[in-house]
């Protein structure tokens, strides 16, 4: 299992997603990328000038990591600077959290009893919807999973979501997520991972085992989850 890492949190996705020299063709320029949370680290220091530890807070990670990432992303747009590289904006490990939206929304836990988090999404029997109000739990309710079928014919290590044939299977599920915007799993398969992100829907994947408490840590920057999977 990978070494589980805080999600890194981004509140600002610019639409500018490339920088070039003047006058030098793109195929002739050798590019170098910056990944969004470097990004995130350059807007929350430089631009609005919060002391490390802000940003570190609002980045849900540790000064230390903060310091880093900062270090990293100043050093490749100096190279791009004055080498003359083109610079490209895409990738990382990161949640978009824009703060006012997340006052409000509705949060799905897989489940096997209602008040776990299940090992993979796909085999979890139910899902527990959480209403967020203000940032809040306010209330949940179970949704249960009769989109993949009879569950005793599918054992929790069988990742069947990633066969054919699962299309339409998918799209129930993201018509029963109606409102929910961030989805949270002990595992997921890669293929429900990008139809969630499609419908504006954030997958987690996380080792917190207690549903209530993995969307609490959610809410506060707090949940320790799985590299790449932000």
């Amino acid at each position: 299992m990978p070494r589980p890492t805080k999600c890194r949190h981004v509140g600002y996705l610019s639409p500018v997603k490339y920088f070039k020299p003047a006058g030098i063709p793109t195929t002739e320029l050798a590019e170098i990328t910056l990944t969004q949370e470097e990004m995130e680290a350059i807007r929350l220091k430089d631009l609005l000038g919060l002391e490390q530890i802000e940003a570190a807070e609002k980045m849900g990670i540790s000064r230390p990591t903060f310091h880093r990432i900062l270090k990293t992303a100043r050093e490749k747009i100096a190279r791009a600077l004055i080498l003359g590289y083109a610079l490209k904006i895409e990738g990382g490990s990161f949640t978009y959290k824009n703060p006012e939206e997340e006052k409000n929304m509705k949060i799905a836990v897989a489940s096997v009893t209602g008040k776990d988090v299940s090992a993979h999404f796909g085999s979890a029997p139910k899902f527990v919807i959480f209403t967020v109000e203000d940032g809040k739990i306010v209330g949940s309710e179970i949704l249960e999973n009769t989109f993949h079928g009879p569950h005793h014919h599918h054992p929790p290590h069988h990742h069947h979501e990633h066969g054919h044939g699962h299309g339409g299977s998918h799209a129930r599920i993201l018509e029963a997520f109606a409102g929910v915007k961030v989805v949270i799993s002990g595992g997921m398969g890669w293929r429900m991972q990008e139809d969630l992100k499609a419908h504006g829907i954030t997958p987690v994947l996380t080792t917190e085992k207690d549903a209530q408490r993995a969307v609490e840590k959610y809410l506060e920057g707090t949940l320790e989850t799985f590299e790449g999977s932000c």
